[in-house]
């Protein structure tokens, strides 16, 4: 499976698997490309709030992102069922692969493009 073609050297490929099981590749490619963006002329300011998660200074509201609040009793309950189990039993490795899956749901939520 292929994501996308590889621009420019290739420097190093780094290889990991997540406790999933799931094996990701790492490439570090150089490239004579220089990727300027246009200005705009416009700047704005933000300040981080209690209330607010963020406000502009055009007076743009931001709400915070709740993923880890949302998920907080699955990981709760996903821990409690993985205490709750023998050492060595099959379904004790079956919930100890069920606690990976709910993080990893948060992180797709946080950094989507990271996946």
């Amino acid at each position: 499976f292929k994501s996308r073609d590889i621009e420019g050297i290739v420097k190093t490929i780094t290889i990991k698997r997540d406790t999933l099981g799931d094996i990701y590749l790492y490439f570090v490619c150089e490239t004579n490309e220089n990727k300027v963006l246009a200005r705009t002329g416009k700047s704005v300011g933000y300040d981080f709030g209690l209330k607010q998660f963020l406000t502009a200074s055009d007076n743009e509201d931001i709400k915070a992102p709740l993923f880890f609040k949302q998920n907080a009793n699955d990981i709760k309950k996903a821990n409690r069922i993985l205490s709750r189990k023998k050492k060595t039993s099959n379904h004790r490795r079956l919930a100890k692969i069920a606690l990976p899956k709910i993080y990893k749901n948060i992180k797709i939520c946080l950094f989507p493009s990271s996946l």
